[in-house]
């Protein structure tokens, strides 16, 4: 039979969980309503009092069913583990996450519950029955899984000596973070308990509310009514120096940091006399004092509650500097005022002298726009009254040409071609620079063939060099894609100028042309670039003319600009086109430079931004679509108010196989078309009673067929936006004057074969 139990230890073996949870409530309470109660001073040590006696009255609580269990395991040696004590305490433990480890009078490991594994999974995880307690120190410190900032060696060497004088309570760091509470204790048969309680919470809340304090801007100090030092602030560290932040140790008596204080000047010698006697009550004062090194602070003492003193220390040197600035300002603006007063008539004065600046220059800019619109009106003019002249000038010796002449005539027409020739190249470098002074000049890409473009324009110049007993040399460009995307029109435009200045500049020895690819070798093998790359392609004209002084390159580019004028006469020219030249290379992304000796030739190159493309597919039919098919059957019409021309385009239409009718006006056009189907009708434009335009437009208003009949321009006005008002029209193609024969052909062969196919697809 057990023997008896005494009422006492009965009822704390009824009541042990309840007394258990009860304290440990108390120290979570302790723990999660500090925050609550930070202002009053000995705040800072609730939480770290309260899990303090928590964790003591659990210590006891534990040893004292520890040794219940062992005097019920004694009277009972065949009861079984888990109807003990131990199991229950353990139990209770793990609810609320407090680990326990259990080490025998001989520091070997007993026993731990469940919470300690979850504290230390790596630890108690390899560690070995019966191991001692250096032991699973020296494993927990060398494998890392603590934060020890003074080394392994010297934490364990300070964790022996706490376990040596019997346990005690302190605070341990973690790698991951965590924060724990350790409370160990020896027994008087000499087990030692140890109490881990996971303290992260309030070291969080802690550092919280020390960041909250800290952003308060200022210095505080707490003394007890003892005038000892409590607690103090990060900021109260950074207002001071290093010999007083030294002096800033908790239990510290006011006057020996008062002594340090009076040598900065924050406290008045005054109240440093005053006594401070245990449970005396201060007057609250408050006083600003500037410090040695320049600054203002403001200083506050007074009592809070419980008796403590609180002193607060406040940095105002930028407030009150802010003040006397503000002062200053003031002082300032009162001034600005005055001067605001007097300038205001001033301003008055002047807006009013503004409004006329800018009604003159409103009016200024109109008449500039009047200027550049006339400037363009008349360029349009000028070109179409001289173009008109010469589309008879040179389509009749077009059509000399093709008549039986002997050698002399043969020679006189070549004259005049070459004169002609020559005045409208000068009309086109005018209205070229005219376009792109304006910002009206565009370019129009499209797939072509570089080497046709560069045999074009050396047969075109071809006979030229040859009368001069010159000979165009062209390197082969075996690197180069031959199809490539761009505007060939104005590519063939500075060709043909840069090699025409070689020709013309040269009396004996070379012309060379040079293509090249930047960034690929000279030498290399031909380019398989995929359509779409981006090319820089590099173009060389080398001669042996006259060269170009250093004087006269610096002005070579600039409109109307020649080397010199005794060239201007023996070579003729209006000195426009390297300056066109310049401006179109820009245009197509590239530039043009060169480099010349006097007496011994010079060297052009230039650049333009292409890129690769694919070879065109001809569609069937499209080969005889670069030549004028027979005309056959095909009648047309001709609109044209002036009589040589109108005579020339008959003869040349006709010439080519075609039935031509012939009107002087757009009325007459329009009534002829009633009365008579025709295939295609070519347009003047400027024409007496009813111009092109309004003619195109009325015929676009007939009834089927009439109104799909082909309307080819036939004009003089070259601009884009003509062009563009023409197609707006209803006008489907266009013939520039002077009239090229080719190139009318063409247009007319292109419209006939088109309206040839609506008819077909009507039918």
């Amino acid at each position: 039979m057990p023997p008896p139990i005494s009422p006492i230890r009965a009822l704390m073996r009824h009541h042990r969980r309840r007394l258990l949870v009860g304290a440990i409530a108390c120290g979570m309470a302790a723990t999660a309503f500090a925050p609550l109660f930070w202002t009053v001073p000995w705040s800072g040590w609730l939480p770290p009092a309260g899990l303090a006696l928590g964790g003591l009255a659990l210590i006891a609580l534990l040893r004292g069913d520890l040794l219940l269990g062992h005097r019920a395991r004694a009277a009972r040696p065949d009861a079984p583990s888990h109807a003990t004590g131990s199991g229950s305490v353990m139990a209770a433990l793990d609810a609320v996450n407090i680990g326990v480890l259990r080490f025998d009078s001989e520091d070997r490991l007993l026993d731990w519950n469940e919470a300690m594994e979850t504290f230390f999974p790596q630890l108690l995880g390899v560690a070995e029955p019966n191991a001692t307690f250096r032991e699973l120190a020296e494993m927990t410190v060398r494998s890392g899984y603590l934060h020890a900032p003074e080394g392994a060696d010297a934490w364990l060497a300070r964790r022996m000596r706490i376990h040596a004088e019997g346990g005690g309570q302190f605070e341990q760091r973690y790698r991951d973070g965590r924060w724990l509470l350790v409370n160990e204790h020896r027994d008087p048969r000499g087990e030692l308990i140890g109490v881990y309680t996971d303290i992260s919470y309030v070291k969080q809340t802690e550092a919280r509310l020390s960041a909250a304090v800290d952003a308060l801007g200022e210095g505080m100090m707490v003394f007890d009514r003892e005038a000892r030092l409590l607690l103090y602030n990060a900021q109260m560290a950074r207002l001071t120096d290093a010999e007083f932040v030294s002096l800033l140790e908790p239990g510290r008596h006011m006057c020996s940091l008062a002594r340090q204080a009076r040598r900065l000047g924050w406290i008045p010698p005054r109240l440093l006399r005053r006594a401070l006697p245990t449970g005396e009550n201060i007057t609250p004062s408050r006083w600003e004092w500037q410090l040695a090194d320049g600054r203002r602070v403001l200083v506050a003492l007074q009592m809070v509650a419980g008796g403590d003193i609180l002193v607060s220390v406040r940095d105002v040197t930028e407030t009150r500097e802010r003040e006397l600035r503000l002062t200053e300002s003031e002082s300032r603006l009162r001034h600005a005022v005055e001067d605001l007063a007097r300038s205001q008539e001033m301003m008055e004065q002047q807006s009013a002298h503004l409004v006329q600046l800018a009604e003159d220059y409103a009016a200024a800019r109109q008449k500039a726009e009047e200027a550049s619109r006339a400037k363009t009106d008349f360029l349009a003019m000028m070109s179409h009254e001289i173009r008109t002249p010469m589309t008879g000038i040179l389509g009749m010796i077009d059509l000399m040409e093709g008549t039986r002449l002997d050698a002399l005539q043969r020679d006189y027409l070549s004259t005049m071609r070459r004169t002609g020739d020559a005045l409208l190249t000068i009309i086109n470098d005018i209205l070229d620079l005219s376009k792109l002074e304006s910002g009206n000049f565009q370019l129009h890409n499209e797939v072509f063939n570089i080497g046709h473009v560069v045999s074009d324009v050396v047969d075109l110049l071809a006979l030229r060099a040859a009368e001069k007993g010159l000979r165009i040399e062209v390197g082969e460009a075996l690197h180069i894609p031959p199809w490539l995307e761009g505007d060939p029109g104005r590519l063939r435009q500075v060709l043909l100028n840069l090699i025409g200045n070689a020709v013309k500049f040269t009396d004996t020895g070379h012309v060379r042309v040079r293509i090249s690819v930047d960034g690929l070798p000279a030498n290399g093998e031909p380019a398989r670039a995929a359509p779409g790359t981006p090319l820089v392609l590099r173009f060389l004209v080398e001669d042996t003319g006259i060269g170009i002084s250093e004087e006269q390159a610096r002005s070579l580019f600039d409109p109307f600009a020649q080397a010199d004028s005794s060239a201007a006469r023996r070579y003729g020219g209006t000195g426009l086109g390297l300056a066109i030249c310049r401006r179109l290379t820009r245009m197509l992304g590239g530039d043009i430079g060169f480099d010349s000796l006097p007496g011994q030739g010079s060297r052009f190159w230039f650049t333009i931004a292409t890129t690769v493309a694919e070879e065109p597919c001809l569609m069937l039919g499209e080969e005889s679509a670069a030549a004028p098919e027979a005309a056959g059957e095909s009648h047309l019409l001709v609109a044209e108010d002036t009589e040589v021309n109108r005579f020339l385009a008959k003869t040349m239409l006709e010439g080519a196989g075609y039935r031509v009718t012939t009107v002087t006006n757009g009325r007459e056009a329009v009534e002829a078309l009633q009365v008579q189907r025709f295939d295609a009708i070519l347009m003047d434009i400027h024409m007496p009673e009813l111009d092109g335009i309004a003619a195109t437009r009325q015929i676009r208003a007939m009834l089927p067929p009439l109104c799909d009949t082909p309307v080819i321009a036939l004009t003089a006005n070259v601009m884009a936006h003509d062009r563009q008002k023409m197609l707006d029209a209803g006008m489907d193609d266009f013939v520039a004057k002077p009239i090229d024969r080719g190139g009318m052909l063409a247009a007319v062969s292109r419209q006939v074969r088109r309206f040839a196919g609506i008819g077909d697809a009507a039918q």
